[in-house]
Parts: structure tokens; C-alpha cells; sequence
């Protein structure tokens, strides 16, 4: 196998746009007990309460101004019940801005939106581009 390193990776054409990869990537299932499918620059996540996860990362980000995007499934007990939200944790009622956004970790929630009801959620995946 080989590797292929390069500082920035752009399109072809004139005026091409930039290509970003994900920094961190991961899959879990918290259905019963919190596991980790797969992952790729994480080294663990914390369980911290009802649908409130850490994500932590293997490498340092060099920044934290990066953006985590993720999506979920709910489930009840096996069955696809409703569509589960995945967000940034506030930290603090009231508080708009992520508290646990860092270069090593990020600290999320996974929910219904609908009705704000906080849950562990099923096949939830979180990918972090910077």
C-alpha cells in the first residue's frame, strides 16, 4: 500500500475548489451498552449521561474551529422508531454556544428536535472537517 501526502488538494480545472476530509470519524451504538462500530482519529467516548456523549480524538486537532456534522437513528428496543437529531451539548441551560468544542474532544447530544427529548440513539456517526 502506498501513502499519498499533500498539504492542499484542489480541483483540476481553473479556480477549482479546495477539498477537506474529515479530521475524525465515528460510529456508535448506545442502545444498551455505549460501543464504537468504527472510527477513524477517535480514542474513546464518554458516556456522560442520556443521549450526551464526548467524543475524544487520538490527534489534536489545530483548531477547534472546525465542524462537527452528525445524524442518527432511534430505536425501540430493535425497531426503527423516529429519526434521532445529533447537536453540539450547550453545556448550560440557556447557552448558545458549545463549551465542549475543543482541539481534543467535542461534546454532543442525540435527541429528537421535535420534541427536545434528550436519548440514547442507535447508529449514531459524527464526522469532524477542518
Amino acid at each position: 500500500m502506498s501513502t499519498l501526502k499533500v498539504n492542499t488538494l484542489e480541483e483540476a480545472t481553473a479556480g477549482g475548489a479546495t477539498f477537506y476530509t474529515a479530521k475524525a470519524w465515528v460510529n456508535i451504538d448506545a442502545r444498551t451498552t455505549l460501543s464504537i462500530t468504527a472510527s477513524g482519529n477517535v480514542s474513546s467516548v464518554t458516556d456522560n449521561s442520556v443521549g450526551n456523549y464526548t467524543i475524544n480524538f487520538d490527534n489534536t486537532l489545530s483548531t477547534a474551529a472546525y465542524a462537527p456534522n452528525g445524524f442518527g437513528v432511534g430505536y425501540s428496543s430493535t425497531s426503527l422508531a423516529k429519526h434521532a437529531t445529533v447537536t453540539l451539548d450547550p453545556s448550560g441551560a440557556g447557552t448558545t454556544v458549545a463549551k465542549t468544542k475543543t482541539t481534543s474532544a467535542v461534546r454532543i447530544l442525540t435527541g429528537n428536535s421535535a420534541d427536545g427529548v434528550v436519548y440514547d440513539a442507535g447508529n449514531t456517526s459524527l464526522a469532524v472537517v477542518a
